[in-house]
């Protein structure tokens, strides 16, 4: 998509716009300049719908077939019975056909045949009506090995692994398993994620081993995904550059995509994976929905299409269906040469979508922070994003309005977004087409922009909002309101980047509430909003400065080891108790395997603290069973390893999180106090936060607290006790532990990040 320009001679503005500007040199930023369908052809009519393709596809070229589902046509197909295994129940989904269609014949709706409805329908009503329900079995890993694996294998030990994406896309895999694919291995595209799993018990698709993370390259759609409930993390999808485009700077072409989200996909997250030199990162599907975008990294996503009729592509994650997440992502890159517009691309594109959430994100170097456009797109939110760029032409928003043939573009919300803009023809916001109240809310917004801040037609609901010009008064093209300004915002360094407020910053206690309101009760650092008498504004609420904290380890386990921990540069080297191949550091998480019955401890014994914050992400793979799965946070450990308090976090069968605090004399553990549900339920692969905090002598106070990932911490304690055992009165060394109960019905992965240790 692209966007209308500032407005010159003839332009359309608000009784509020100062048209003192001389036209731009470049002709593809005057107003004049016809719009086009965001991913269709320029249009010699800005309302001419025919001209852009809205209405009519483009037929395939040489190579390329329709999508759509399989048929169940022959009398033979039974969707129920294929791959069936024994006692546990399969959801039975239309089979979709890879489709390695250009993306850009958007229009084009993706019907299901009513014979693959029927059989789908007729395979729900078989599987829950005619039979008893069915016994969970116990879940199954597989793995898959590009250079020792063997399809004909079992799969499921990484000694039998298989070797091709084409024996796992044809794997039967049922709520709670899981497919790994081994780190440093490369397969071509795509990856065919079909499975269903459920909200409790997904389907995980991940990584083993270590080295660089398992890579999926050069396929239309590198991961194609059809299933729901499925958890896709530590994958790489990227592409070599099919063609270039030797009219338009030589720019790569081509239609690839990362991960494809088709229409009817749902309740699926993909995670701490990347996307990288494609025409999209991350897409969408129209159909697709209740999908979670976060923590991923997204660069130079920036192939156009090969049309040069079109200028479509150079977009990280594109939005069609509604209802889904985009979060904690780091996107950049995405700005590619268009011969209609000089430059295009976005980090985030709404194209159809409605309801999506859009927040927490960095973006960096992209042409557009984000462009919407389509009917019915309506009420997207972005909150708490930080968006930069030096590139000479660079925005943070376009959006419609009903006169725009691409338009409107209802309710879009933008709250608390701090956005730097230095590049000398940047233009942050543009909303024309009719902008108004009903398509613009901005609040709590800081907007710094070199050349425009921005430009609408008419005026938009705008409120708490900082406005800025490094050199010169703001350029702001629409009305803003008494609790707006145009004042420096006073960052602390806008020259190095760091964009947090100093303590003289016009925009802290100045902000709205409107993104509280929502839920977002936490700014880009995990901090607490509002830390005063109101919200500030941007991304980055300010806190007074706290005491230095004096960091005693910090693990983000970011190193690759096999057969142990190693060591970490501010903690040393990790000591274990039990067999080291059970241990393991990937590149991202520290993982202890444990069988039932199995205890196993990684301790660092250069560490000595008395009074200690210690803090760690802790997750199993898998649900726990008989008696409960337990992770563990020790302090004040002796030299012998005997002696320690420890917090001990309890998962149990029933989902539920428990804490407790122990002590442990020459071996023997005790409690200190009753065990605390904390009210958190647990899902097999999600994180878990956990805090303890160990205090003073004679006695000692213990606190310990446990918390979702990725919401603000809570201040509360739900364990706090005393003690004044001796022997534990003094500094020690800190540790992590794992153990199964002897009754668990398979083995378990546990996995630790984000170890952190310093003074309270």
């Amino acid at each position: 998509m692209h966007r209308l320009v500032r407005p010159c001679n003839g332009g359309v503005h608000s009784p509020h716009s100062i048209l003192d500007v001389a036209p731009r040199r470049s002709s593809q930023r005057k107003g004049s300049k016809p719009k086009r369908h965001p991913r269709g052809r320029a249009s010699q009519d800005a309302g001419s719908r025919s001209a852009v393709g809205l209405t009519r596809s483009r037929q395939p070229v040489r190579g390329e077939r329709d999508s759509g589902v399989a048929h169940a046509t022959s009398p033979q197909w039974d969707p129920c019975l294929q791959n069936v295994r024994p006692v546990r129940r399969r959801a039975c989904a239309p089979q979709v056909k890879e489709n390695p269609l250009p993306l850009r014949s958007w229009s084009k709706r993706a019907l299901i045949p009513s014979s693959a409805l029927r059989a789908a329908l007729v395979c729900g009503l078989l599987v829950a009506g005619a039979f008893p329900a069915a016994v969970s079995a116990a879940a199954t890993t597989y793995h898959v090995d590009c250079s020792a694996g063997n399809d004909s294998a079992s799969g499921t030990a990484t000694s039998t692994a298989w070797r091709s994406l084409s024996r796992a896309n044809n794997a039967s895999l049922y709520p709670g398993d899981r497919l790994l694919l081994k780190r440093g291995c490369t397969w071509t595209g795509p990856l065919k994620a079909r499975w269903q799993g459920t909200s409790s018990s997904p389907v995980t698709i991940s990584a083993y081993g270590s080295g660089e993370l398992p890579k999926i390259q050069n396929g239309h759609e590198n991961v194609m995904i059809t299933g729901a409930h499925l958890v896709i993390e530590n994958i790489w999808t990227r592409s070599d550059v099919p063609s270039r485009d030797s009219g338009c700077e030589n720019q790569p072409a081509g239609w690839r995509v990362g991960f494809r989200l088709m229409s009817g996909s749902n309740n699926t997250t993909i995670r701490y994976s990347r996307a990288d030199e494609q025409y999209i990162g991350v897409l969408l599907e129209s159909g697709s929905y209740s999908n979670r975008i976060l923590n991923n990294t997204l660069r130079n996503n920036n192939m156009k299409d090969p049309d040069p009729n079109s200028d479509a592509g150079a977009v990280g994650i594109s939005l069609m269906g509604n209802d889904n997440e985009v979060a904690f992502n780091d996107i950049s890159g995405s700005d590619a040469c268009s011969r209609q517009w000089g430059r295009d691309g976005a980090a985030v594109e709404v194209y159809g979508g409605s309801r999506n959430r859009i927040h927490h994100n960095k973006a960096s170097q992209n042409h557009n922070f984000t462009e919407l456009g389509k009917t019915p797109s309506a009420d997207n939110t972005y909150a708490y994003n930080r968006v930069t760029s030096s590139l000479t032409t660079a925005n943070f928003l376009v959006t419609r309005g009903a006169s725009n043939s691409y338009g409107p573009v209802y309710r879009t919300k933008l709250y608390n977004n701090t956005v730097h803009l230095s590049g000398s023809q940047s233009y942050a916001i543009q909303c024309y087409g009719g902008c108004g109240t009903g398509i613009l809310t901005m609040k709590g917004n800081i907007v710094v922009a070199q050349d425009r801040v921005g430009y609408a037609d008419n005026a938009f609901e705008e409120s708490n909002n900082v406005y800025w010009r490094p050199g010169g008064s703001p350029k702001v093209y629409f009305p803003i309101s008494s609790s707006s300004k145009k004042m420096d915002p006073k960052f602390v360094n806008i020259g190095s980047g760091d964009l947090h407020l100093q303590s003289s910053s016009p925009a802290i206690n100045a902000g709205s509430t409107a993104a509280v309101l929502l839920g977002y009760t936490a700014d880009l650092d995990n901090t607490s909003v509002p830390q005063g008498g109101a919200p500030d504004m941007g991304a980055y609420e300010y806190r007074t400065p706290a005491a230095p904290v004096i960091t005693t380890a910090q693990d983000a386990f970011s190193r690759s080891v096999s057969n142990g921990w190693g060591s970490i540069s501010t903690g040393g080297t990790y000591r274990l108790a039990g067999d080291s191949v059970d241990f393991d550091v990937n590149g991202s998480s520290g993982t202890i395997a444990l069988a039932a019955g199995a205890t196993r401890a990684a301790s660092l014994p250069s560490t000595l603290i008395r009074d200690a914050s210690a803090s760690v992400r802790l997750r199993t793979d898998r649900l726990a069973s008989g008696s409960g799965a337990f992770g563990y946070i020790a302090v004040r450990q002796s030299t012998d390893g005997r002696t320690e308090y420890r917090l001990k976090v309890r998962l149990s069968p029933s989902r539920t999180v428990h804490l407790q605090a122990i002590r442990v004399v020459n071996g023997i553990e005790s409690s200190i106090g009753s065990e605390v549900a904390t009210g958190l339920t647990h899902s097999a692969g999600a994180y878990i936060r956990v805090r303890f905090n160990v205090t003073g002598s004679n006695a000692t106070s213990l606190k310990g607290r446990a918390w979702p990932d990725g919401q603000v911490e809570p201040t509360t304690w739900n364990v706090q006790v005393a003690d004044s055992t001796l022997g534990l009165q003094v500094a020690g060394s800190v540790g992590l532990r794992a153990y199964q109960s002897g009754s668990a019905q398979s083995s378990m992965l546990v996995t630790f990040d984000d170890l952190s240790v310093g003074n309270p």
